[in-house]
């Protein structure tokens, strides 16, 4: 009997241990609010910067495409090898999808919404883009002399700026923004169409222009330069400024504006 009563107390020990133990940490956590526990390994709080060259045929594309919030640098070079190198989370390379069909250089995620800290970033080498489609939060630069970017189309909360745009006579350029999205454009076109909707921001006060039909909507706002004519429609409570002098025709409704300076 000794001996089970000394067995019974040695069991009950630990259990009486964890019971106090488990007390405590529920005092703690209710002191506290909650734990804040940290699973990350790298510096930046969500793991470790991954660089890598991708090993993609880029002869023939000319075609950009960008989404889920990827943060993409391209750079125009006549003349230049074209290449695609990418900067990410290394907990998320089997996420990345980065693939060419034809023409169009693809840049996307197989699923959206990875919380990382170091992002999603490319940096693209080519000689010449004739498109870009910018989606889901992405950001895209251009830099470089773009002699052949004649189609731009920005949505979902994108943002694009392109440095150079050095369009000839007869290409016209078309430019979409959308979806609460932002573009900033430089350089110089002679004919261009643009649409800005959803409370979308569209910059083009460094970009000349000959004549521009724009079509804003939606509390969108735009500024253009432009030397001859501005024409088009602009409502929705949404604003225009014309720099440059052109002669402008354009219809306003629901308290728009359009101003010229």
């Amino acid at each position: 009997m000794e001996n089970t009563s000394e067995l019974r107390t040695a069991s009950s020990r630990p259990l009486s241990i964890s019971f106090l133990a488990i007390v405590a940490l529920a005092l703690l956590a209710s002191a506290c609010g909650s734990f804040d526990v940290d699973y990350s390994f790298g510096e930046d709080g969500s793991g470790v910067a991954h660089v890598e060259t991708l090993d993609l045929d880029l002869t023939d594309v000319t075609t950009i495409e960008v989404s889920d919030a990827w943060d993409v640098d391209i750079e125009v070079a006549s003349g230049e090898t074209a290449k695609v190198e990418i900067t990410i989370d290394d907990n998320f390379l089997d996420y990345i999808d980065v693939t060419v069909t034809g023409e169009t250089l693809r840049i996307a995620l197989t699923r959206g919404n990875l919380d990382t800290k170091v992002g999603f970033g490319a940096t693209v080498l080519v000689p010449e883009v004739a498109a870009l489609t910018v989606n889901d939060a992405s950001r895209v630069s251009v830099a470089g002399q773009s002699t052949s970017l004649a189609t731009v189309s920005v949505s979902d909360a994108a943002a694009i700026s392109v440095a150079n745009l050095d369009l000839g006579k007869d290409i016209m350029f078309e430019l979409d923004v959308s979806d609460a999205s932002r573009a900033t454009l430089k350089g110089k076109a002679t004919a261009a169409a643009i649409a800005a909707s959803d409370a979308s921001d569209v910059d083009l006060a460094g970009l000349e222009l000959a004549t521009v039909a724009i079509d804003v909507s939606d509390a969108s706002s735009l500024i253009v330069l432009a030397r001859g004519e501005v024409t088009g429609t602009a409502a929705d409570a949404s604003n225009v400024e014309v720099r440059g002098g052109a002669t402008v025709d354009v219809v306003t409704k629901d308290s728009s504006s359009v101003s010229e300076n």
